[in-house]
């Protein structure tokens, strides 16, 4: 993701003559990679294949970061204190995170 951020800076993304010299295959890895990422939606498509992917992997945490800081800010709470709800949504995202942590790399080769 951080990449394809930088990649999208107004000063890289004016270099039109590196631009041109991208054969079709990467224009197209690009555009795919760039969808992935999209803000659009609330990240959809990368929430979309984050829940796709099977292990070994590797999430991006900043997803993951941004909703519990969301879920603890916009959840309501009675008398100071969490709700119900606010316990099963802080759950849910942080069992995503330990799926990953489930993840052997005993089969790597490097």
């Amino acid at each position: 993701m951080s990449i394809i951020s930088a990649l999208q800076v107004e000063c890289i993304y004016r270099l039109r003559h590196t631009w041109t010299g991208l054969g079709n295959k990467d224009r197209a890895a690009y555009r795919r990679l760039e969808e992935l990422f999209s803000q659009n939606d609330n990240c959809r498509r990368q929430r979309e294949h984050m829940n796709s992917i099977s292990l070994p992997g590797i999430p991006y945490l900043g997803l993951y970061l941004s909703d519990l800081t969301y879920t603890n800010v916009a959840q309501p709470r009675i008398n100071g204190k969490p709700t119900a709800v606010w316990f099963t949504k802080i759950n849910s995202i942080i069992d995503k995170i330990a799926y990953f942590q489930q993840s052997e790399y005993c089969e790597l080769i490097l």
